[in-house]
C-alpha cells in the first residue's frame, strides 16, 4: 500500500519542501556544486564514496535524474551493466520518499496512470519552478 500525503510528510518532512523542475537540463548546472542534500550517497567497490546526482544546485529535485537513479538502483544496472555501487537503507528511503512525493505531485514521470482511465492527477499544487 502506497503512503498518503500526510503519511509521507510525518516520516520524511523533507517531502513537504521538496521543489521539482521538470525543466532543467544536465548541461545547465555544475554536478560538483551540487549539495549532499540534493544527491543520494552510495559507496564504490573500492570504499569510496559515490554521489548520485538528482538535483541541481539550488536544492531542486530534477525528475529524469530521480528517475534514472531509481531505475538503476532497483534494477542493480547501470547501462546494461551491473551496478557496482550499493547505497545504505537510508538513502533508499530517501529515494522512495522523493519519488512518492513527485507521484502525489503528478510529477512526470512518476505520474501514475489508472488502468483504463487516463491519468490520476495529484494532490495539491505542483510546487515546479517555471523557466522561461
Amino acid at each position: 500500500m502506497l503512503m498518503s500525503a500526510e503519511e509521507l510528510h510525518k516520516k520524511h518532512p523533507f517531502t513537504a519542501d521538496i521543489l521539482f523542475n521538470e525543466v532543467m537540463a544536465k548541461k545547465q548546472f555544475d554536478e560538483k556544486a551540487v549539495p549532499d542534500a540534493s544527491c543520494l550517497l552510495g559507496v564504490k567497490e573500492d570504499g569510496s564514496q559515490h554521489r548520485w546526482v538528482v538535483g541541481n544546485e539550488e536544492g531542486e529535485i530534477l525528475p529524469k535524474f530521480l528517475w534514472a537513479k531509481f531505475v538503476a538502483i532497483e534494477s542493480g544496472k547501470v547501462f546494461g551493466k551491473p551496478l557496482k555501487t550499493t547505497t545504505d537503507v537510508t538513502q533508499r528511503d530517501r529515494l522512495y520518499a522523493m519519488a512518492r512525493e513527485a507521484q502525489l505531485r503528478g510529477i512526470q514521470p512518476f505520474k501514475l496512470k489508472e488502468e483504463g482511465r487516463g491519468e490520476i492527477s495529484g494532490k495539491g499544487k505542483k510546487r515546479c519552478r517555471q523557466v522561461a
